[in-house]
């Protein structure tokens, strides 16, 4: 079986579409099946994919529709095109359907217009009816229970991981982007705590520039440049300070209690839901959030009565499965 795949993703855009479709690719791959990767990204988004064994397409950064026609010309219908990118519009869909027997598309925003066989919001929304438009053809499919989490996130220890009494260890993970405000703005915030172990995860794209401004305002502070493993750097922390993309979810699966900081616009809805479902803090934009907000909700989330509740919530609105959910409704046969 051929499948196709289609995303954007760098500083701008952030590095959430482009993470979680190449991990369905790879679990395709993984399969045996022929897999080809077409995106949109940066070097640092570049040199990310390189780890991955399936073809891949690098598109130039904002591609015109007609050169992105011109350079699918000579590609051979796929059995199932998996689509997944901000500013997704009508013209690169009806492209892409006419290259494949099924047509996905993964949107957590349910803000436009789609014309696919299939789309699937990862997320839980409200008011869905108020917010997208199908054609009459097109399956919605919507819930966190869809999220696709990767092999990291399923190791057995994982399932283990007990709740400490006192907070020691604090992750501060904002996702791929260029989110520097924010972290200087935790950075500061922290200062007053006495935590054991204080990690940032910084993007490749802005480390350098960032690290030397953070490790000024705490020295405690460990830096890192990126991480190829999420799941081991939730497991091995207290607590979590998250973007609002997928982040928050990838949290919620290790059970590490989290507040939430939007980093993207079009997040504040999602994790508003989010903290409605689970109890976890969303503090809103970074751009409009102070850091004695921020201080106060660390404070907050150190009680342990609050971060029973949490993980209480966590249980019901995430699962390991997502993928197999996907494929199921899908109804993509494997074989």
């Amino acid at each position: 079986m051929k499948i196709l795949f289609r995303s954007r993703g760098g500083k701008f855009y952030g590095w959430g579409n482009i993470a979680r479709l190449a991990e369905i690719a790879l679990f395709f791959h993984n399969k045996k099946h022929e897999v080809l990767f077409i995106y949109e990204g940066d070097k640092y988004i570049n040199e990310f994919l390189k780890k991955y064994k399936f073809k891949k397409i690098r598109l130039s950064e904002n591609i015109s529709f007609i050169n992105e026609k011109n350079k699918l010309k000579n590609i051979s219908k796929s059995s199932v095109v998996f689509m997944e990118m901000l500013e997704l519009n009508i013209e690169l869909q009806k492209l892409y359907k006419k290259k494949t027997k099924k047509f996905i598309i993964l949107d957590d925003l349910l803000d436009k217009n789609y014309i696919s066989d299939y789309v699937i919001c990862c997320q839980n929304i409200k008011n869905i009816k108020n917010k997208v438009l199908l054609n009459k053809d097109t399956k919605l499919l919507v819930g966190s229970n869809y999220f696709p989490f990767n092999n990291n996130f399923k190791i057995s220890k994982h399932l283990k991981k007990k709740l400490n009494k006192k907070i020691d260890s604090i992750l501060i993970f904002l996702g791929g982007g260029d989110y520097s405000p924010a972290y200087i703005k935790i950075a500061n915030a922290i200062k007053k705590f006495r935590f054991k172990k204080i990690t940032f995860i910084l993007a490749r794209s802005n480390y350098k520039d960032l690290k030397s401004i953070i490790k000024k305002i705490d020295k405690r502070i460990v830096v890192q440049n990126g991480t190829s493993n999420a799941a081991s750097e939730f497991y091995e922390n207290d607590v979590a300070i998250v973007g609002g993309g997928y982040t928050k979810f990838e949290a919620a699966i290790m059970m590490t209690p989290c507040i939430v900081i939007s980093t993207q616009w079009h997040q504040i809805e999602l994790a508003d839901n989010f903290e409605k479902d689970s109890f976890s803090s969303h503090l809103g934009h970074f751009s409009r959030i102070s850091i004695k907000k921020i201080s106060n909700s660390i404070k907050s989330i150190t009680k342990i009565n609050n971060r029973l509740k949490i993980l209480k919530n966590y249980k019901r609105i995430v699962n390991y499965n997502g993928l197999e959910k996907i494929l199921n409704k899908t109804k993509i046969k494997l074989n």
